[in-house]
């Protein structure tokens, strides 16, 4: 998540960072079948467009957040 946080200032609010307990949030975790942890999904327009699952260096995680914003 440190790396996510960063990446949202420098983004400049170009995409948004939901966080979800999934302990707290059962249903959610089960809706979009949460296996490992973390797991960020990318929403674009409502739907779930891709996913990855734990921790990931800085480069892969602007790979995934670039592909999806433009």
């Amino acid at each position: 998540m440190p790396i996510l946080d960063k990446l949202s200032k420098e983004y400049d609010g170009k995409f948004l960072i939901a966080k979800v307990d999934a302990n707290e949030n059962m249903r959610i975790a089960g809706r979009y079948k949460i296996r490992g942890f973390p797991t960020v999904i990318a929403f674009v327009n409502g739907e779930e467009v891709d996913r990855f699952h734990s921790a990931q260096r800085e480069e892969f995680v602007v790979d995934f957040i670039e592909k999806h914003l433009f």
